[in-house]
């Protein structure tokens, strides 16, 4: 299904082009040639240093799971299937988004991949799945 309306900015499907949804995406973060810092959404300039910082997509996969401790102690109280997690990419960045699956049913490291999502007749964003 071909994304209508808003198209979000800060992500690009896993092949470089328009996103659809329920399928693979890649995120696109910005990354400081100056100190090496990551990012996202994506900044113009380097927040750590000030330096002008270049637009980098994220893995696709590559992801591990991880409760934020709001949904840790309340558990999410959306619409389901959606749950909230962070996920952390390569070590450099962590970004916290939708889960295709309920929290209780991931383990802390599972690995993830980021597709987009259209969790509201007028909402399209990312998302995260089990791999």
């Amino acid at each position: 299904m071909a994304m209508t309306g808003l198209e979000p900015a800060q992500m690009v499907a896993a092949d470089g082009g328009a996103p659809v949804v329920g399928e693979s995406a890649r995120l696109l973060a910005s990354q400081c040639p100056n100190c090496g810092r990551t990012e996202f959404p994506a900044r113009e300039q380097c927040p750590a240093c000030g330096e002008p910082s270049t637009t980098a997509p994220l893995p696709s996969e590559a992801a591990s799971a991880v409760s934020p401790p709001c949904c840790t102690r309340s558990g999410h109280r959306g619409p389901v299937p959606y749950g909230i997690g962070v996920v952390e990419f390569d070590g450099r960045v962590r970004v916290m988004g939708l889960l295709t699956q309920q929290i209780d049913g991931l383990d802390v490291d599972q690995r993830v991949g980021t597709v987009t999502l259209q969790p509201a007749a007028h909402v399209v964003t990312y998302g995260f799945q089990p791999l």
